[in-house]
């Protein structure tokens, strides 16, 4: 089973604070437009290999854009939004 229907099984509005999604062309933005559905607060950060998607991302609320190879302190502030603290 791979990540997503196994998100599905297990996502229940409220539950999940935060959730790194990756871009992989629409399936993210799928996941994300159907998580907003549902649960508005939940925060999304997004990763992918290039930036051009962080426009798109930011247009459905993303907390954080992350563009791989990842630089710690990049990491580290996405973390730090996903759990509230920045």
């Amino acid at each position: 089973m791979d990540g997503l229907p196994r998100l599905w099984a297990r996502f229940r509005p409220g539950w999940y604070q935060g959730i790194l999604l990756g871009v992989g062309d629409t399936a993210g933005f799928l996941a994300a437009r159907r998580i907003r559905e549902t649960d508005n607060a939940c925060r999304l950060v997004f990763i992918d290999d290039t930036e051009r998607y962080a426009i798109a991302c930011l247009r459905i609320h993303a907390a954080d854009f992350l563009v791989r190879p990842l630089r710690q302190e990049a990491l580290r502030r996405a973390l730090d939004r996903l759990l509230g603290c920045g």
